[in-house]
């Protein structure tokens, strides 16, 4: 149910900002999330790939 609010609310949201012009702190609030979620890439890609399992499995 949470997804599919989110996903409702990124649609309504890509439908009717193009045309607006944003204050300065929503574009602020935009790049400090689009650099967590760049941040949060590499610890998920190393889950994934199962280094930390390999990891665990060395130290015993």
């Amino acid at each position: 149910a949470g997804l599919l609010a989110a996903a409702a609310a990124v649609a309504i949201a890509a439908w009717t900002v193009p045309g607006r012009r944003l204050v300065p702190y929503w574009g602020r609030a935009g790049e400090i999330l689009h650099s967590a979620l760049a941040i949060a890439v590499l610890p998920l890609a190393l889950w994934v790939l199962g280094v930390y399992g390999a990891l665990r499995a060395i130290n015993g």
